[in-house]
């Protein structure tokens, strides 16, 4: 059974927004954007990213508040993790 990881963050997007159309036949309004926030303090400071999609109501609500490149927001929302593979990257050897 897969139980829902909700996560609250606040971070900064990353590109400008587009609203979009789905092309599944039921013309579907969505927004899909990445959210860079950070981590650490000092040296260590660093992002990281979350790639965020709103669908229908939210995704225009999100263009009409003129949500753009920069633009600082918080996000509530279900936590999907997908594994990467990096078959072609070469580690450095002491």
């Amino acid at each position: 059974m897969n139980t829902p990881v909700t996560i609250i963050t606040t971070g900064r997007v990353t590109a400008d927004l587009e609203l979009k159309t789905s092309q599944n036949g039921r013309n579907t309004k969505f927004v899909q954007f990445s959210l860079a926030v950070n981590k650490g303090y000092g040296e260590n400071n660093r992002p990281n990213y979350y790639k965020c999609l709103l669908f229908g109501e939210e995704a225009q609500r999100i263009i009409d508040a003129k949500v753009k490149k920069g633009s600082l927001i918080q996000i509530v929302g279900d936590l999907d993790l997908e594994a990467v593979s990096y078959t072609h990257l070469t580690l450095p050897t002491t």
